[in-house]
């Protein structure tokens, strides 16, 4: 069984929707919740830490659809469009 280590690792998205269930085979003592994006006005999402720390920040939907950052994030990498 892994263990969590507190970033949300331990969440299933349920249906793509903003619904988490907790993983069955990962032990949680860390009460893990999603989090909003901090885009959360345009895009509506919530996700799990661990999502956020691998779009810098932000969520994969603000990354990849909406190429939008948060005032507060510098890009680390250029955008393609």
């Amino acid at each position: 069984m892994e263990i969590c280590n507190g970033d949300g690792c331990c969440l299933l998205r349920i249906n793509n929707s903003n619904n988490f269930e907790k993983k069955k085979n990962i032990d949680c003592s860390y009460y893990c919740k999603p989090n909003k994006c901090p885009n959360y006005m345009e895009c509506h999402n919530i996700c799990p830490q661990c999502e956020l720390d691998a779009w810098d920040g932000i969520c994969c939907y603000c990354e990849v659809f909406l190429e939008k950052q948060h005032e507060k994030i510098y890009l680390s990498r250029p955008r393609t469009r």
